[in-house]
């Protein structure tokens, strides 16, 4: 380690967890297993266009972005209003080319993994203190199911490295044998459970945290500065929804009042 990366590390509190693996099976046109080493003083992904850039930076919001704000391929998506040629069904199969059909005329993406078949995502962080928290994911497709509502997903979180290639040995889809075989993993059926946990070991108070991330690592630009501020760095303050009740009270308050009005004018016109 150089002088410079040692003055950097020493710059970052020992507590604080700095990503130092990211791996990924089966996803998007990354068949089989690929490994990746992150330099933990900083990295870099360079490559010319379709080298698989975005598609490692999707892998990585997949496993900490919540859902309600996830958006595959998103810096393209800003550049191309309306582009949505990424999705959870393309990367598990591994959509590849789109191809028009000579008869219909229809436009179909062609895809690398068809039947059965799941991907896998994880990633390693450690601190300088040599704790190590991981985070994994599983996403499958039954048969020839092409629809979002096919996905299955399934959460995992380790305090210690977890390696795809010896863990998911044989994974056959069966969520039962897994537990048992890793029972010193924590399993979630939900990412909001996975998120909670992963967020207290990280020592991440709010998911605000995670949309900023997002927004940032796939961004070309952040747009207005107070929109940035307000919508990805400042949490929701409680008084807009004190706000929102008291104008429905308001509303149903006033609704009663014309009713009351209304009745006493009818009132008024029947009086001889």
């Amino acid at each position: 380690m150089s002088q410079e990366e040692m003055f950097v590390m020493d710059m970052v509190p020992a507590e604080q967890y700095r990503m130092r693996r990211l791996q990924v099976f089966n996803w998007g046109t990354f068949s089989g297993l690929h490994d990746i080493p992150i330099a933990e003083e900083g990295f870099l992904f360079i490559g010319r266009s379709g080298s698989g850039k975005s598609t490692l930076l999707d892998a990585l919001s997949a496993l900490l972005a919540p859902p309600q704000w996830l958006v595959f391929n998103a810096a393209a998506r800003e550049g191309e209003k309306g582009r949505h040629d990424r999705s959870w069904i393309s990367y598990i199969r591994g959509a590849w080319a789109d191809q028009t059909d000579d008869a219909s005329g229809e436009i179909a993406p062609q895809y690398l993994r068809l039947g059965t078949t799941w991907s896998a995502l994880a990633v390693e962080f450690t601190d300088r203190e040599g704790r190590v928290i991981s985070l994994a994911q599983i996403h499958w497709l039954r048969g020839s199911a092409n629809r979002a509502a096919d996905v299955r997903h399934h959460f995992l979180a380790a305090e210690r490295s977890f390696d795809i290639a010896a863990e998911l040995k044989e994974f056959d889809l069966d969520l039962r044998s897994l537990k048992q075989k890793l029972a010193d993993v924590r399993h979630f059926e939900t990412f909001n459970a996975y998120s909670e946990y992963f967020r207290r070991l990280l020592g991440i108070e709010s998911d605000m945290a995670l949309k900023l991330l997002h927004k940032t690592q796939s961004a070309k630009n952040l747009g207005d500065l107070n929109t940035f501020l307000r919508d990805y760095m400042l949490d929701r303050p409680p008084t807009f929804d004190v706000a929102k009740r008291l104008v429905e009270e308001f509303a149903e308050l006033d609704a009663a009042h014309q009713a009351v009005v209304t009745a006493r004018r009818q009132v008024n016109t029947l009086r001889p």
